[in-house]
């Protein structure tokens, strides 16, 4: 078992690697939504896509903040089982903010059909 200063490094690393994680995300994020505001022309799809692109910067910006900040927990779960579960929904959940962004509606097949 881990002990002493082993445990708060190891929990400074696991905290640092699930901000560079999320940090990653968000900036890829930003980059999107300077993308869109730098437009001549808005289209709603553009206010929506804006809309969506802060919503998830202000998520992956709280799970940083939470990931930083946490309390030490108060009870020590037995086995590795429940470690694993919590890094895979940790990452997992982030893998979401890593999606390709959505197409640009003036050139999708919908609108010149339409």
């Amino acid at each position: 078992m881990l002990k002493g200063r082993t445990l708060l490094f190891a929990d400074i690393i696991g905290r640092f690697g699930i901000c560079a994680y999320f940090a990653i995300a968000m900036l890829r994020r930003i980059v999107h939504a300077a993308q869109i505001v730098v437009k001549d022309e808005w289209q709603s799809a553009d206010v929506l896509a804006l809309t969506s692109t802060a919503a998830t910067v202000l998520f992956l910006g709280m799970v940083c903040v939470v990931a930083i900040t946490r309390l030490p927990p108060i009870k020590a779960a037995t086995g590795f089982e429940p470690y694993l579960t919590a890094m895979a929904g940790t990452f997992l959940l982030g893998l979401i903010a890593y999606l390709p962004e959505p197409a640009d509606p003036a050139h999708s097949s919908i609108h010149e059909r339409g």
